[in-house]
């Protein structure tokens, strides 16, 4: 309580304050303003605006003398959660204004007045002080406003403490002694202090309501009584439920079943259809996991085996390059070849004679070492071993490696077969291409499957209505049968599930047979090359031969 109160009733200058008396003997003033503070920033606040309040003027002896007593209550009240006990405390921070002798002061008027008033409070206060050291029966409370205020930090149980302040000059020394006397006077009352505790009876009465609830509640419970009702309505079941929840979800408010064997029925199928639930949602997600982990390792596989059959892709297709490159080339050369032929055939017909350059070059492509006296007839005789007639030509097929091998590969014995081997390949990489995509197709259908399964049982959970109320003995044949539609969805699971597992084990089988065509075709290549290299390295021989 901030502003000061005066001192006297007839107060001219300072706002008038009534006080009241309760039955219990409680004081209360009115006019004073009252404030809450929620910190000590804000009681430090109120204090300071009480002192700001404080009535200050100048007089003779003192530049800023107070001209009125200034009280500033604070009221302190803890509770502690759970309990019915308040504890209350309450403390008066008081600035009296000090007692003046008017014959040094020499005051008029206004500041005459209000020294006189002082000085009778001051007396006031000074008798209850008296009465109190001295033990008397009356003390004199209601000779003053300000003893009315101070009654409860007075004289009950409560603790007084004065700090007085005194002139050290000599000319002040009457004052000051009179000061520490009144010092001394309230330093000898004693009092004996209790702790305010008291019982709220707001708290009382609505603990002792609890209790008659709950004992009417197993009274009930006991005698078995269901209110005259066969079962609950679909509102109270909904609230029911409702409080169920949120007991779950945070555990501080039980929910009220009473005494009704109905409520506790109700609550045991709640409880049931919540443990469902998340049963329920506990397994699809453990489900999916398991799944989501499969689809993730088969994808990873997926896509390694996908990343090395289009490294292979790439490989065949720079060799497709290399070979067309090759065939350009070798047209070029079967031109050059024809015209030397036809030059060998005019030869022959006018005089049947050959030079010894075609004869040399001729000889270059047969099977062996061949002798000068060999006919060319028997030089063709070989089809792998056929080629151009005319020396230079002959010596330019053999300088050029990739024409001489164009040329060894038309005519070797396993030709057909790698031609037919990387048929097969090129249909099994269109194959493995085909699974794949299906594996993927079906593992997402298995995932969204899975979704709708999971939705359908969580609907079902929720929205699904008892036929056995009334049944104390509820079995696990009488549960609830999984719906139509998440019947559905489980067949179409499975089949899925066979999809994808047939689908994927054909992809497996398929990859082991393309890894045995490619080691057929790598080995046929390679017998090639080595045969071609012994062909090629025969020709080139024989040719410095000749």
């Amino acid at each position: 309580r901030s502003p000061p109160s005066s001192s006297s009733s007839d107060d001219l200058f300072l706002p008038k304050v009534a006080l009241l008396e309760d039955d219990d003997g409680v004081i209360h003033a009115r006019g004073c303003s009252s404030h809450r503070a929620g910190s000590e920033e804000d009681a430090l606040n109120l204090l300071f605006l009480g002192d700001v309040n404080r009535a200050v003027a100048e007089t003779p002896m003192n530049l800023q003398s107070s001209r009125s007593h200034c009280v500033f209550t604070m009221s302190v009240e803890r509770r502690v959660a759970g309990s019915e006990t308040v504890r209350r405390g309450k403390i008066h921070l008081v600035d009296l204004a000090g007692s003046e002798r008017v014959g040094k002061t020499g005051v008029s008027g206004s500041a005459l007045r209000e020294a006189k008033h002082i000085n009778l409070s001051l007396h006031a206060l000074e008798k209850v002080v008296v009465a109190l050291s001295d033990g008397d029966p009356h003390v004199p409370y209601r000779d003053s406003v300000m003893t009315m205020l101070l009654k409860d930090s007075l004289g009950g149980n409560c603790a007084t403490a004065m700090v007085a302040t005194v002139n050290p000059e000599f000319e002040h020394v009457f004052e000051g002694i009179s000061t520490c006397r009144f010092a001394l006077r309230i330093a000898s009352v004693r009092n004996a202090l209790l702790v305010n505790e008291e019982t709220d009876p707001k708290l009382v009465i609505k603990r002792l309501r609890e209790e008659n609830r709950a004992l009417r509640a197993e009274l009930k419970l006991a005698r078995g009584d269901v209110d005259g009702r066969d079962a609950l309505s679909e509102s109270e079941i909904a609230r029911l439920r409702s409080d169920i929840e949120r007991f779950c979800d945070d555990g501080n408010d039980e929910p009220d079943l009473g005494g009704s064997m109905l409520k506790i029925r109700a609550a045991l199928r709640v409880f049931r259809d919540l443990a469902r639930t998340s049963r329920a949602g506990e397994n699809a997600r453990a489900a999916t996991a398991v799944l989501a982990e499969g689809e993730t390792n088969a994808a990873k596989e997926n896509a390694s085996e996908i990343e090395r059959l289009a490294s292979l892709v790439r490989r065949r297709d720079e060799e497709i390059k290399v070979l067309v490159a090759m065939l350009e080339k070798q047209s070029g050369l079967s031109s050059v070849a024809n015209g030397a032929a036809r030059a060998v055939a005019r030869a022959e017909k006018e005089g049947g004679k050959q030079t010894e350059e075609d004869a040399d070059a001729c000889s270059a492509f047969g099977p062996g070492p061949a002798k000068p006296s060999t006919p060319p007839s028997s030089m063709r005789s070989s089809p792998l071993l056929s080629a151009p007639k005319g020396a230079k030509n002959q010596n330019h097929f053999f300088t050029d490696r990739n024409a001489a091998f164009e040329h060894f590969k038309r005519g070797h014995a396993s030709r057909d077969a790698i031609e037919a081997n990387k048929k097969t390949l090129r249909e099994q990489y269109a194959e493995a291409k085909r699974l794949g995509e299906a594996v993927n197709v079906a593992r997402n259908a298995i995932a969204s499957t899975r979704t709708e399964i999971e939705n359908v049982r969580v609907k079902n959970a929720f929205f699904s209505e008892e036929t056995h109320d009334q049944s104390r003995s509820t079995t696990r044949g009488e549960l609830r049968e999984d719906s139509e539609e998440e019947r559905l969805l489980l067949a179409r699971v499975e089949g899925e599930k066979r999809a994808y597992k047939q689908n994927y084990d054909a992809l497996r089988d398929l990859k082991r047979e393309i890894e045995r065509v490619q080691s057929l075709l790598e080995r046929s290549r390679g017998r090639v090359m080595r045969e071609f290299e012994d062909w090629f390295g025969e020709g080139n021989g024989d040719g410095d031969g000749m």
